[in-house]
C-alpha cells in the first residue's frame, strides 16, 4: 500500500518541478512551494531556541505556520486547488512538527510517545486516503494540534531558560500524547463508518437491482399466456418504464 503512495508522490513530485520550468504554469506552484517551506522550518527554529534566542524562534515559528493558512488562500485564488497539494498539507505538518520534537527527545523522553502517535495518526489517514474515504480533520484534531504546538513552545522555553522543571514538561507531552492517541482512535471510528456506509449503499444497489429483476419476471408472466398484439405493447411499455425507474434510482444513489 505505502509502495503505491511512494510511486504516485514521486511522479506528481516530478510533475511539480516540470511545471517550475514552464512559465505558463509555474504560479500554479506556489502553493506547494508554501506547504513545501515548512519543511525548513526546523533549520530555523531549532538552532534560534538552542542558542537562547526565544522571541527569535517564537518569530519563525509564526512565519512558518502561517504559510499553512496561505498555502490554502493562495491555492483557491490562483484555481490551483489539486489533490497533491491536499495530500501533501498533512505529510509536510507531520515532518514539521517531527523536526521540533526529536531535539527535545535527550531531555524530554515522554515526547517519544508524541512522535509516535503522529506517526500512527499519519498512518490512518493514509490508510483511509487509500479506501477512498477522504480523511478530514476534526475539531478534535485541531485541538491536538494547537495543545501540541503549546507543548512544544513551553519545552523549547524550559530548555533554553531551565525555569520549567523537566518533570512538569514530560507530564505536559504525556497530556499531548494522550490526546494525539484519542484523536487516532477518532479518526480510526470515521474510517470505520464510512466503510459501513459504503457497505449500506452497495447492499442497498444489489436489493434495489433484485426488486427490478423481480418485477420484470413478473410482467413477462404477466403476459407470457398471451399473443394479442396489445397486450405485448403494454409488456414493452412497462418493461421500458421498469428500465427508467431503475437508471434513476441507480442516479439517486450515485449522488
Amino acid at each position: 500500500m505505502f509502495e503505491d503512495f511512494y510511486k504516485k508522490y514521486k511522479e506528481d513530485i516530478k510533475n511539480c518541478f516540470k511545471d517550475l520550468k514552464d512559465k505558463d504554469k509555474r504560479i500554479k506552484q506556489i502553493p506547494n512551494l508554501l506547504t513545501a517551506s515548512r519543511l525548513l522550518a526546523p533549520l530555523f527554529i531549532v538552532p534560534a531556541a538552542f542558542s537562547g534566542n526565544i522571541p527569535l524562534a517564537i518569530l519563525f515559528t509564526c512565519l512558518f505556520e502561517l504559510t499553512d493558512a496561505l498555502d490554502g488562500f493562495a491555492a483557491r485564488k490562483l484555481n490551483a486547488v489539486s489533490e497533491f497539494g491536499k495530500d501533501l498539507d498533512p505529510i509536510v505538518d507531520k515532518i514539521f512538527a517531527a523536526g521540533l520534537m526529536i531535539p527535545l527527545i535527550i531531555k524530554f523522553p515522554a515526547v517519544t510517545a508524541c512522535i509516535f502517535n503522529e506517526a500512527l495518526i499519519g498512518k490512518k489517514n493514509i490508510e483511509s486516503k487509500k479506501k477512498g474515504n477522504v480523511p478530514r480533520t476534526t475539531l478534535l484534531g485541531k485541538f491536538k494540534t494547537l495543545l501540541l504546538s503549546i507543548s512544544l513552545l513551553i519545552a523549547y522555553i524550559a530548555v533554553t531558560t531551565n525555569s520549567i522543571p523537566a518533570l512538569l514538561i514530560n507530564c505536559v507531552f504525556i497530556l499531548t500524547a494522550s490526546i494525539e492517541y484519542i484523536t487516532a482512535k477518532q479518526y480510526e471510528q470515521i474510517d470505520k463508518e464510512k466503510d459501513l456506509e459504503k457497505k449500506y449503499h452497495k447492499i442497498e444497489k444489489i436489493v434495489e437491482e433484485e426488486k427490478v429483476k423481480q418485477s420484470k419476471k413478473e410482467i413477462i408472466k404477466k403476459y407470457s399466456r398471451s399473443n394479442e398484439i396489445s397486450d405485448l405493447k403494454k409488456l414493452k411499455e412497462e418493461l421500458l418504464s421498469s428500465k427508467n425507474k431503475t437508471e434513476e434510482k441507480n442516479k439517486t444513489l450515485k449522488k
